[in-house]
């Protein structure tokens, strides 16, 4: 294995130096965001900073916007170290020739350390990823899959590589009968794991590096320790039961068993181990030998039904996509075909296409009609998502073909009628749904431009916080409850006819419908101009789209496209959720209500809402994005 030396291993030693005291430092700031924002240029070498010079007119600003009584969105600002001078201001770096975007400022950071040294886009995002699965371990690693989107300029080609987990040999379509606990917690929650052949796959075509050095530094991390950031210290919160009844109070919690919280610190001993023999040896070890066997040990003592034969048999599937273009721009979008969300995402962007959204959208007259039109859109996407279902086992060509057609997204729109809200007993049957979504969760988010203009999105999932709560205490992996993801029919809904679709039924060797929706958008020079992505379950779609409308046709710049606070409706229940900044605009919501809708201020909060991270191509520059909701953070050079 190569030694990582130079500047790359300089920064990375100072990462872990700063660990103690850097990390996860996020101090509370107000920023104003608005249409006429603008992000202000990342300071780099030989540029003098504008701050001294802008200091006091930008607090003359603040306290003026204060005093007119301007509701001011809280934004979150890394104190951390400057990287190769570069800094984040007003929520987005500039860059000249790479850039990584991801919800851990560290992982960013190793993922632009594997570019610098010469690694492909691919290489870049595998690096970032074992980091993601150390840093953030309740929302991805090993023990779950992914879903890897890649774009090749040289050849002007994209490859979808599937790497969703998928439901073992013994596993029948009643498994669960009315027990709904059995989907989410202990051993029969637990679908064969894909991650780990999804990175061997895309390393296979698109790698550069040796392939230890791209689990290198998530080895050491795991070793060495490191701390409890924003996101992972809620994610412990929020699952303090699960974490404290299962084998993840080891690493999770402290000397008197109780969880961390941010900036305690903590190791993933037994992860470096499994790590450190998959750099040796390659992944393949962790689906036969010693590990394997581990794994189906420990899975099948927690009554889970996985054996060794599921994790040898384990394959991906790599496809080459479709691309649907967008009239307005002529951008081409390249995403998952089911069982991702792509053709949901791309649906959404195609019916908002048909309206004319503009900056004046947004203006206090307009926003009502806008919300509305934005909630209708994602209701008759989310109809339509209960239609899909694992491609490799259910025909849904033709409803894939409908989803991404300009003819139908036309059609659709006609059904969006201004200040119009269909409102029945039979709402889901208005439009078009016959069937109840199954929900999905959790996720973590990457997204890769290289210098010499490939680009991927990857998205990685264990579904719920820390999965099926089933910690493998010999191997360290923490492994997903993804049988979640299917339908079952032995659970109707109570209040509604409408039975679970059986296109998303477990079979076995099948996937479940996921909502991840990593997507690159080239333009007609095939040059790529966005690489975006999220996580948050059936919010990613509704998320990403929101801030891809931001850019593209209400005319933020990026920091301000992805702060803007966000609505969030999956038509059941029948509820249109918003974020805080939303739900205080009174007007909006009187006027929301009296058109029948139920507004609610979000059941989600800061720490568990849709993450998007995003990176855009603007004339020379590059810019990038990491969702603040999260607490991420980009890196590039």
């Amino acid at each position: 294995m190569r030694e990582i030396t130079g500047r790359a291993a300089a920064r990375y030693s100072r990462l872990n130096q700063e660990s103690d005291s850097s990390e996860g430092e996020l101090e509370e700031v107000i920023l104003f965001v608005d249409n006429s924002y603008k992000g202000e240029r990342a300071v780099g070498p030989g540029r003098p900073s504008r701050c001294s010079v802008c200091c006091h007119l930008c607090a003359s600003v603040v306290l003026f916007l204060i005093a007119a009584g301007f509701g001011l969105p809280a934004w979150k600002a890394y104190k951390g170290p400057l990287r190769d001078g570069h800094e984040t201001y007003k929520g987005y770096s500039v860059y000249q020739h790479a850039a990584v975007a991801t919800d851990s400022a560290e992982c960013s950071q190793i993922g632009a350390d594997t570019l610098e040294r010469g690694g492909s886009a691919v290489d870049a995002a595998i690096a970032a990823l074992y980091c993601l699965g150390i840093k953030h371990p309740h929302s991805a690693g090993i023990g779950g899959g992914a879903f890897f989107v890649i774009y090749d300029r040289a050849r002007g080609t994209a490859e979808v590589i599937d790497a969703r987990e998928m439901a073992p040999a013994a596993a029948t379509r009643d498994m669960f009968g009315t027990n709904r606990t059995l989907t989410e917690i202990g051993g029969l929650a637990i679908a064969v794991p894909g991650a780990v052949k999804g990175h061997m796959k895309a390393y296979e075509r698109y790698g550069k590096l040796p392939w230890g050095d791209l689990l290198q530094p998530g080895i050491d991390l795991a070793r060495t320790g490191t701390t409890v950031d924003k996101a992972l210290a809620h994610a412990l919160k929020a699952s303090e039961d699960k974490v404290k009844s299962s084998g993840l109070c080891d690493v999770f919690c402290d000397p008197q068993g109780n969880v961390l919280t941010e900036g305690k610190k903590y190791k993933m001993s037994d992860l470096s181990r499994t790590l450190d023999s998959m750099a040796k040896h390659g992944g393949d070890v962790f689906y036969s030998g010693n590990i394997a066997r581990n794994l189906v040990a420990n899975i099948q003592s927690r009554g889970g039904i996985i054996t060794g034969d599921d994790l040898a048999n384990y394959k991906v599937n790599l496809t080459r996509p479709e691309y649907a273009e967008l009239k307005s721009s002529g951008l081409r979008m390249i995403t998952t075909d089911p069982p991702g969300g792509g053709a949901v995402f791309q649906f959404i962007l195609k019916l908002l296409e048909e309206f004319d959204l503009n900056p004046r959208s947004l203006d206090e007259e307009d926003l009502p009609e806008t919300v509305h039109k934005l909630a209708e859109a994602f209701k008759f996407a989310a109809a339509e998502r209960t239609h899909l279902g694992d491609a490799k086992f259910e025909d849904v060509s033709d409803e894939v073909k409908k989803l991404t057609s300009d003819s139908y997204a036309e059609r659709i729109a006609t059904k969006i009628n201004e200040y119009k809200h269909h409102t029945s007993d039979d709402d889901e049957g208005y439009y078009g749904a016959r069937f109840y979504n199954a929900e999905d969760h959790g996720t973590t988010h990457v997204s890769v431009l290289a210098a010499n203009g490939d680009a991927v999105a990857v998205t990685s999932t264990i579904n719920h916080y820390f999965g099926s709560g089933v910690y493998s205490p010999v191997t360290g992996v923490i492994l997903n409850n993804e049988m979640a993801d299917f339908s079952s029919p032995g659970f109707p809904r109570d209040d509604k006819h409408f039975p679970p679709f059986s296109k998303n039924f477990i079979s076995q060797g099948k996937r479940p419908l996921s909502s991840t929706c990593p997507t690159i958008m080239i333009d007609r020079d095939q040059d790529v101009q966005v690489v975006m992505g999220g996580s948050g379950g059936m919010m990613i779609p509704t998320a990403v789209a929101q801030v891809f409308a931001n850019m593209e046709w209400f005319g933020m710049d990026l920091g301000a496209a992805v702060g803007r606070a966000r609505i969030h409706h999956q038509l059941e229940p029948n509820v249109l959720y918003m974020e805080r900044k939303l739900w205080d605009n009174h007007e909006l919501v009187h006027h929301l209500s009296h058109w029948h809708y139920h507004p609610s201020p979000t059941i989600y909060d800061e720490g568990s809402y849709a993450a998007v991270q995003v990176i855009r191509r603007e004339g020379k520059e590059i810019q990038a994005c990491s969702d603040p909701r999260k607490g991420g953070k980009p890196a590039g050079y």
